[in-house]
C-alpha cells in the first residue's frame, strides 16, 4: 500500500493557497504606498504630495452607490494614487501597485490622457522605483536652507 503524503498547514492556520486563515484580504499594496507616500513627503518637503482614495471598502449595493456618488462629484476611474505638485508647475503623478499587479487597461489609458497633458506618470512598486522614475525625469529633491529660509527646486 503505498505511503499516504499529509499536507501540512502552516502554524498561522493558513490553508495552502488561500488569502488568510480568517478569509480576508490581505494587503500587500498598502504598506508599499505608505512607505512611498513617506519617502515623497521627505523629498518634497515644500510640495504637496496627495493620496486620491479611489478604492472603496464596501460590496455589494453599497459599492454601487458609492462608486455612483464618487464619480457625480468628479472621481476619475483609474486615477493614479499618489500626485506631487511642485513649483514649476510640474505634476508627478504615481501609480502604486503590489509585486506582480498591473494597471488595469483603464488606468493605462489614462496614464496616456495624462502624459499627453505633460504630467510625469509612473507605476511603482517600490521607493526604488520611485527613486529611478526621479531619476529618468531629471527630477531632484526640493531643499530648504535653514539659514535663508529659502527653497529652490532642481530639475
Amino acid at each position: 500500500m503505498p505511503k499516504l503524503l499529509r499536507i501540512r498547514r502552516p502554524t498561522s492556520g493558513k490553508a495552502p493557497g488561500m488569502p488568510s486563515a480568517s478569509g480576508k484580504r490581505i494587503d500587500r499594496e498598502g504598506p508599499i504606498h505608505r512607505e512611498i507616500l513617506d519617502h515623497l513627503r521627505r523629498l518634497f518637503p515644500t510640495g504637496k504630495v496627495h493620496h486620491s482614495p479611489n478604492s472603496i471598502g464596501l460590496s455589494g449595493k453599497q459599492i454601487m452607490c458609492q462608486i455612483a456618488h464618487n464619480e457625480s462629484m468628479g472621481t476619475i476611474k483609474g486615477w493614479p494614487d499618489l500626485q506631487v505638485l511642485l513649483p514649476g508647475p510640474l505634476t508627478l503623478l504615481f501609480e502604486v501597485k503590489a509585486p506582480a499587479n498591473y494597471p488595469d487597461p483603464d488606468q493605462k489609458a489614462l496614464h496616456h490622457e495624462l502624459r499627453a497633458l505633460g504630467c510625469l506618470v509612473a507605476v511603482v512598486r517600490s521607493v526604488a522605483d520611485v527613486d529611478a522614475a526621479l531619476a529618468e525625469w531629471g527630477v531632484r529633491p526640493i531643499y530648504q536652507t535653514k539659514t535663508e529660509g529659502t527653497v529652490r527646486h532642481e530639475k
